[in-house]
């Protein structure tokens, strides 16, 4: 049957520190791996596996050579230990460079080989005669206390674990990688749970989610699938859901699937680095549907007319349901105004609102500030002098003027209140 095999080497550094350690540790490589048919399928059978390490990539000499005649493949799973029959000599890796040739059964020796060196080192070999298939894989732990159980796995550090296939801890202290292709790069206390799932590196990160992403930090996590949370003590805990954190010591966490989240109390700055507020643009805004949301509550679809400073409106104050009157506004109420950020600050606002008992109307003109005008009115009408009749021996005709009482002349109105805009 013809084979195409890959093969993931063990460290060869693993080798080295056999030899340099007390006599009694053997002179072994465990190896662990995969070997499919040339259809890509797991084998399950007794094969023969014969394993050479040259000095030379083509050629050159045979340094260790065993076969292994019936080395038991199940689902496509074996484990060897290579020396087993011919013990390594610690001469062997006295060179720089080593290379692993590999031959199953009666087919010829697969190429290239493969070089092996002093850190964990992953080649494909050539096709036999032009086939495609079966692999070969490997598992590698480096450091103190590790636990690296999965195949194709591998782990570095200490009290560290990658517990799953493909899974991977570069190192540090007290990391976990215990779901398929999992990964944490280091750091410590960190954790990658979930498949595919990955922890850069920092302190106490946690990702549980499908791919999900802690890039490193402070006690993030990242539980939703797709989701990614880094800083300190943010919390992606919804699907989709980006949640970055500064560093305030306290939890900032997602509320919905598919969120983009920042705490930052310093401010966010988009095209400049000195933020005021809670997010400052240089730049345009633009809203292309939807509109904007003020404070209280009301949303504006469309342009409205910017209202200066210095202008005069009508409220309706006491209308049910009428949020409380923003800063940028005061009523008029005759009042000396105490406000630092406006122009106005210590000048006296004007008295529209009849806390004086005057209630004003408000008249155009070419210039402000003006008043005039009354509430009531009364008019005075004179008679016409009597005629003087023929032969009328009475006294003399007389003018007699008639005064009305005083009465309002407004129209009908609807009280409003006037507020001034002062910033």
């Amino acid at each position: 049957m013809k084979r195409f095999i890959s093969i993931m080497i063990a460290v060869a550094a693993v080798v080295i520190l056999a030899f340099t350690a007390a006599a009694d540790v053997p002179q072994m490589i465990n190896y662990q791996g995969r070997l499919t048919d040339d259809q890509g399928g797991p084998v399950t059978s007794t094969v023969s596996m014969t394993f050479t390490i040259y000095d030379a990539s083509v050629g050159g000499d045979s340094k260790w050579t065993e076969t292994q005649s019936a080395v038991t493949v199940t689902d496509g799973l074996f484990n060897v230990r290579l020396g087993s029959v011919n013990p390594i000599s610690d001469t062997v890796f006295n060179e720089d460079n080593r290379y692993l040739a590999i031959t199953v059964g009666g087919d010829a020796e697969l190429t290239p080989r493969t070089m092996m060196v002093a850190v964990p080192y992953a080649s494909r070999i050539a096709t036999v005669d032009g086939a495609s298939g079966g692999n070969i894989t490997g598992s590698v732990s480096i450091g103190l206390n590790n636990n690296n159980t999965g195949l194709y796995s591998f782990v570095a550090g200490k009290d560290c674990a990658a517990s799953d296939n493909w899974s991977t801890v570069g190192g540090g202290f007290l990391n976990q990688a215990t779901e398929e292709s999992a990964t944490v790069s280091g750091g410590s206390g960190n954790s990658a749970t979930f498949p595919r799932a990955t922890v850069g590196g920092g302190w106490c990160n946690h990702a549980s989610g499908y791919n999900a992403t802690v890039p490193g930090g402070n006690q993030n996590e990242a539980s939703g699938t797709n989701s990614f949370a880094a800083g300190r003590r943010a919390k992606a805990i919804n699907d989709g859901a980006f949640v970055w954190g500064d560093n305030t010591s306290a939890d900032f966490a997602s509320t919905g699937d598919n969120q983009f989240l920042v705490r930052a109390s310093g401010g966010v700055g988009i095209g400049l680095n000195n933020p005021t507020t809670a997010l400052e643009v240089n730049g345009t805004i633009k809203s292309r549907s939807g509109g904007f949301e003020f404070p209280d509550g009301s949303t504006q679809t469309m342009a409205s007319i910017t209202v200066p400073v210095g202008s005069i409106i009508a409220w309706v104050k006491s209308f049910p349901n009428t949020p409380v009157l923003q800063e940028e506004y005061v009523e008029c109420n005759g009042q000396t105004l105490s406000d630092p950020d406006s122009p106005y600050n210590g000048q006296t606002i004007p008295n529209l609102n009849g806390t004086t008992g005057i209630h004003r109307f408000l008249r155009g003109n070419l210039t402000s500030g003006g008043t005039g005008g009354y509430l009531k009115h009364e008019h005075t009408v004179s008679t016409l002098p009597w005629p003087v009749q023929s032969g009328f021996t009475g006294a003399a005709a007389q003018v007699i003027t008639y005064t009305t009482s005083n009465e309002s002349h407004l129209p009908q109105y609807y009280h409003v209140v006037w507020i001034m805009r002062i910033k």
